[in-house]
């Protein structure tokens, strides 16, 4: 009898189960058409965008919670999870990575050669990707047109990928964290593809006719089918088993949830296959039909639709809350202002708690917040002080339905020091301070702060000391490397690839000077 009651109530609950709901955004704002490409984890999207037609020049474009930034002539191919986008010219033969209008160059590309662009599924496709170490695989083609080779960038160098024996073209799809890539090859007398992936460097190669688009961290790649006078679909290949999903278009994109997007428009999901036209509500009308390019780990999808004859950027986003600043370990500054971040889709308005125990307890300090607006800028009370925080927001008409942060550290500009416990224990001077005289006999001696030139160039950022840093004595502040040491990077430096300081930073800093200041901080 139990196992009967059991049955009928999993019959049920398939039965019942709600199909996914997902809504959209067009990102094409400022274009006159846009194509979508790629999408991370912090639901930011890059593409590219016309904004004239007659013209025809292509623009590279970032999108993030509403804003588009246009990056330069080109294509943005691919953004990692730190928000660096990986960008090609018009012409193929000039690749970079941007960020916040940082560049790094990945020039000069292999001799000879230019981008790749390869045709599968719908329509021809730079094949290149950065991974969250800006570790870039890219495929380029001799500039005689042949052959196609595949090739990583790491330690600012090209360096070719080995082939499969017996085989003179390869190309470099997708690159996940574990450094493993994703492709396929064929011979250019034979013109077959066939799938493979790269492990430790060493190419690993399938014998069936196709092409292998993505893989995650376990190792499962998607790609289509390609046998000759056939049309194509969508495969997935797990544990050495290979499944066949899609019956037209190829599979094109894999999330660490194992959900598969097909370039057709279909979603695989927990077993199921749904037309994403199918799940989506009445933002998605008069979109028609919608072709998905990528998938993050929140299940939303970059992709690109028809909307009354003109080509759409579209972000395409299941109900979700899910916080992406507060990062894992990162230090905020007590008495200062900080950005809680999130992404979201489908709820309209959250609370925002705070735990100093690891989440053992919340106490809320915002409620009836628009979730739409993907931030809170926090004025972070100067009483805080922990090494235990957690950020929570929780949609306030579904209360299940929520989001933590990793922990995280909050503490003033003071000293503290690390209780066996694990927590901050806050220096009082009179109770902690060295109960002897402020002279270099007792202090660090000159040679260790005479070795602080502020009148040279930053170690940290390799650039000129800024004015803010004039006429300031290297024995009179506490060094200001150990300073970015105690306090962190991103509490110290708007950016240091440019050198632009937190102005709030140096000026506290500045605060502590006195005599023999420089010994200690």
């Amino acid at each position: 009898m139990k196992i009967l009651l059991l049955a009928i109530l999993l019959s049920l609950s398939t039965l019942f189960a709600q199909d996914p709901q997902y809504s959209l955004i067009d990102v094409s704002q400022g274009f006159a058409e846009a194509v979508a490409i790629d999408i991370n984890n912090q639901g930011q999207v890059v593409g590219l965008g016309i904004t004239n037609l007659e013209l025809g020049f292509s623009l590279a474009f970032f999108w993030e919670s509403g804003n588009t930034t246009i990056i330069s002539p080109g294509t943005a191919i691919a953004i990692n999870d730190s928000g660096w986008v990986l960008v090609a010219n018009d012409q193929g033969d000039s690749l970079s990575l941007w960020k916040n209008g940082a560049t790094i160059s990945l020039n000069p590309i292999p001799s000879n050669t230019y981008l790749a662009t390869l045709e599968y599924g719908l329509d021809e496709v730079i094949t290149a990707d950065v991974n969250n170490q800006n570790i870039v695989v890219a495929s380029f083609v001799d500039l005689s047109g042949d052959p196609v080779l595949g090739y990583i960038w790491q330690n600012e160098t090209w360096s070719l990928l080995p082939s499969p024996t017996g085989f003179d073209n390869h190309a470099a799809t997708k690159i996940n964290e574990n450094n493993e890539i994703s492709g396929f090859y064929w011979n250019s007398s034979e013109g077959i593809e066939r799938p493979l992936y790269w492990q430790n460097n060493m190419p690993f190669s399938f014998s069936f006719h196709g092409y292998a688009t993505s893989l995650n961290e376990d190792l499962t790649l998607v790609g289509g089918f390609d046998s000759p006078g056939q049309a194509g679909g969508g495969w997935k290949w797990e544990n050495f088993i290979l499944d066949t999903l899609f019956t037209l278009l190829p599979s094109y994109d894999i999330n660490e949830n194992s959900t598969v997007i097909g370039a057709g428009g279909e979603l695989y999901q927990d077993g199921n296959i749904y037309d994403i036209e199918s799940i989506l509500d009445s933002t998605g009308n008069n979109y028609s039909p919608i072709y998905l390019i990528g998938i993050n780990d929140a299940d939303q999808i970059a992709a690109w639709a028809n909307f009354n004859n003109s080509l759409r950027a579209a972000l395409l986003s299941p109900k979700i809350l899910q916080l992406t600043s507060p990062k894992a370990g990162e230090l905020w500054i007590a008495g200062e202002k900080d950005t809680i971040k999130w992404i979201s889709s489908q709820v309209e308005t959250i609370e925002i708690e705070l735990s100093l125990d690891n989440g053992n307890t919340y106490e809320t300090f915002e409620i009836l917040y628009p979730a739409s607006n993907l931030q809170y800028v926090w004025d972070i009370p100067d009483t805080l002080l922990s090494r235990k925080c957690k950020i929570r927001i929780t949609d306030e008409s579904a209360t299940t339905f929520s989001s933590e942060s990793d922990s995280f550290k909050i503490k003033g500009y003071y000293l503290t020091r690390v209780t066996p416990a694990g927590d901050y224990e806050k220096f009082v001077p009179n109770e902690d301070g060295w109960q002897f005289g402020n002279s270099t006999a007792n202090l660090w001696p000159p040679q260790w702060w005479q070795q602080f030139n502020y009148t040279g160039i930053d170690p940290i950022t390799n650039k000129p000391y800024p004015f803010q840093f004039i006429g300031i004595n290297n024995f009179t502040h506490p060094d200001w490397q150990l300073w970015v040491e105690t306090f962190g990077t991103n509490q110290s430096y708007w950016s240091t690839i440019l050198g632009l300081y937190i102005a709030n930073s140096v000026k506290r800093w500045n605060s502590f000077r006195g005599i023999w200041g420089g010994s200690c901080y």
